[in-house]
């Protein structure tokens, strides 16, 4: 199993696709993605998991929340909350699209169907 750990990120990593490729995810443009406390890439598995502040972008969708994991393989980004210390809820999910915000405890979004 491979696995990257990136950690203290602020600056955007992106997974790109071409628009003119045949490959399984067949995405259009590519999806920017950064988190203040880490990144963690199973690159076999094709799942990017965000930590801390997590941001997504993907056209013009944004997507922030404590923690996110991305499924390349899927177009899947799956987005929830975190805990702090005294176990209350931190970095609930917020999606924007078409600008309008909508926040939420739990967000599963689909970037080839566009539907949450």
């Amino acid at each position: 199993m491979s696995l990257l750990i990136i950690g203290g990120l602020s600056a955007f990593k992106s997974h790109s696709q071409d628009s003119g490729s045949q490959s399984m995810n067949g995405l259009n443009s590519p999806v920017h993605y950064k988190a203040s406390d880490s990144i963690v890439a199973d690159i076999p598995g094709q799942i990017v998991r965000l930590y801390g502040d997590a941001q997504v972008d993907y056209e013009d969708i944004t997507l922030n929340a404590e923690l996110i994991e991305i499924d390349m393989e899927k177009n899947e980004v799956v987005a929830t909350y975190g805990l702090d210390s005294l176990g209350n809820p931190i970095g609930k999910p917020i999606f924007n699209a078409g600008g309008e915000a909508s926040a939420c405890e739990y967000i599963k979004y689909n970037f080839e169907t566009k539907k949450v």
